[in-house]
């Protein structure tokens, strides 16, 4: 699981993608890998979300994701806790 964040301007849009990949098992490997996007939140498409800095697997396909309010009034400090379902 990737978390991939995008901001642009002081108050302008944020991109938060989560994505997967596989890894090569040979370290030495350099062919590019397989990325599949599970999720783009958008704020421009009225997402509430803040800049996500952490992610971590909880267990089986659950994780949460965190972000913090960088001490400042006008942001906040997220967790968000969700599952990633097979298809």
């Amino acid at each position: 699981m990737v978390l991939e964040s995008n901001f642009t301007g002081t108050f302008g849009r944020l991109l938060v993608m989560l994505k997967t990949t596989t890894l090569p098992t040979d370290p030495s490997a350099t062919e590019p890998v397989a990325v599949q996007t599970l999720v783009t939140l958008d704020t421009t498409a009225g997402h509430h979300i803040d800049n996500f800095e952490g992610l971590t697997r909880h267990h089986g396909n659950r994780f949460f994701v965190i972000s913090d309010d960088n001490d400042l009034f006008i942001q906040r400090s997220l967790l968000m806790y969700f599952e990633v379902l097979a298809e």
